[in-house]
């Protein structure tokens, strides 16, 4: 009895979840720094219909550079030198760079990204993976409406279940680095 169109808006709106919560959805963009400049927009560089979510990681040459916060760049120094970075942030849809270049780079910039709340498709790593869960996911959200014909909360919860489940499968496999190895932890004594 649901509408079809409301059903593929609850896919969507799954499958945008389930790539919030997990890392199953990357890019790896090259940024050319200009001098003088220290914010970039990252959607000119990543596909059409994809934002941002997280920055992973940024490497110059090779090397990595250190993640911080917005909060940190406020107060410290360094925010408003120029010279060559070593920090970064994701600010909104900008990459920050901390030290703002003084001279043009390459930078390899490796993006946690998510479906556009405007995007008509979903990755195709989502649909071979996790198919039917996504679906569960859809279920669940059109389940809990209230009032309607097709609201049923106890199945709903069973739903979001299987959907939680799988993000947190998904979670697992991209720490254990996609194999099957089991994690482990280093022992620092202090």
């Amino acid at each position: 009895m649901c509408p079809e169109i409301q059903i593929l808006d609850a896919i969507l709106r799954a499958g945008i979840e389930f790539c919030k919560r997990t890392k199953i959805m990357q890019e790896v963009v090259t940024l050319n720094t200009i001098a003088n400049t220290p914010s970039y927009d990252l959607t000119t560089l990543m596909l059409d219909d994809t934002e941002p979510d997280d920055v992973i990681s940024v490497r110059r040459d090779g090397r990595e550079l250190d993640p911080s916060s917005q909060h940190d760049a406020l107060r410290s120094e360094e925010d408003t030198e120029t010279g060559t970075p070593y920090y970064y942030y994701l600010s909104g849809r900008s990459l920050h760079l901390i030290r703002t270049p003084d001279a043009a780079e390459a930078l390899v910039v490796t993006i946690k990204t998510r479906p556009s709340e405007t995007a008509t498709t979903l990755p195709d790593d989502l649909y071979q993976r996790y198919n039917s869960e996504v679906a569960a996911g859809a279920k669940s959200f059109l389940m809990m409406q209230a009032n309607q014909p097709w609201t049923n909360l106890q199945q709903a919860a069973i739903y979001k279940n299987t959907f939680d489940s799988a993000i947190a499968k998904e979670s697992l496999r991209y720490s254990k680095g996609g194999g099957s190895k089991p994690l482990r932890v280093k022992m620092h004594s202090f």
